[in-house]
Parts: C-alpha cells; structure tokens; sequence
C-alpha cells in the first residue's frame, strides 16, 4: 500500500521555504521542486530537492565562498604571508630598499641641479655687461659646463662613497 504524499499550494510552499511565489516558479522551471498537479506540491519531495539544491551551492554571501574557495583563499592567505616574512627578511638584510629611500638621492641631486641653474643669471649677469652675443654665449656655455661637470663630479664622489660602504659590509 503507497502513502498519498502530503500536498501543498504554492503560496504555503513560499511561506515554508522563506522565498517569494516567483522564486517557486524558478524552481520548478530548474526542475528542483516537485509539482503534482497546477499549484500544488509533493511537500516531503520538494522540500527534500530544495535541500539539496541549497547545498549544492556556494555559501559566501556574494555567490562564493564555498569549501573549494576558502582552500584557495587560505593558500592564498599563507602565500601574501611568506612574501611578507620574505620581504622583511630582505630589508633586514640589505637586500632592497624602500621606494622612500631610493627616491631620495635623485630628489637631492635635483634640487641642487636646480638652485645651480637658477643662480646662473646672478653669476653671469655682471660679465656679459657690453658683451656682444658671441662673448655672451661663450660666457654662458662655460658656466654650463662648469655646472654639469661639477655635478657629475658629485655624482662620482657619490657613487664611489656607497661602493665603498658596500664593500665594507661584506
């Protein structure tokens, strides 16, 4: 002898699973629910197949977040760590520096590129007085060159200043 299943209407089935009428439409039209007649549900079937459905998807609020995804988020947790420990370990080290500090040297020679050249009219001002624009370029372009070579000079003294810190750790 088979038990009749319990049926029930489609607006008590929303109000059971806590989903709107249209929503049961979708899930009859996805074949999750069990229908058994127009509006009417095998209540014991159809609440079993939604179970399972709910399962079967992700659990994170935004549609993810299921088990295979915290895997990945955890791996992906512990890899952003080791870089981190590795990153600190290469500072402590020596072996990279900040952007801060790296930046800071060219900075330097910049502003004394920059305060060299604006005090160029003041230096040459006072020789080009009754100078033909021959003389007043010559003038001119020996200060520049003076200015850049005094420059790269700096930059060399500098250069050779590190290297030999450099050395010295080693």
């Amino acid at each position: 002898m088979s038990e009749k299943p319990d049926l029930i209407g489609t607006g008590a089935l929303a109000h059971m699973l806590d989903v709107s009428r249209q929503r049961i439409s979708q899930l009859v039209a996805a074949g999750i629910l069990v229908r058994k007649g127009r509006g009417q549900f095998d209540l014991a079937a159809s609440v079993r197949s939604y179970i399972a459905y709910l399962r079967s998807q992700p659990t994170g609020a935004d549609g993810t977040g299921g088990p295979a995804d915290y895997a990945i988020e955890r791996a992906r947790l512990t890899r952003l760590m080791g870089d981190k420990i590795e990153h600190d370990l290469a500072l402590m080290r020596g072996g990279t520096i900040s952007i801060a500090d790296a930046v800071r040297p060219f900075g330097e020679a910049c502003t004394v590129i920059r305060q060299r050249f604006l005090g160029l009219p003041t230096k040459c001002a006072p020789m080009m007085v009754g100078q033909d624009a021959r003389s007043a370029f010559g003038i001119l372009q020996r200060e520049v060159v003076e200015i850049l070579t005094a420059l790269s000079t700096d930059a060399d003294i500098g250069a050779r200043a590190e290297l030999a810190e450099d050395e010295a750790k080693w």
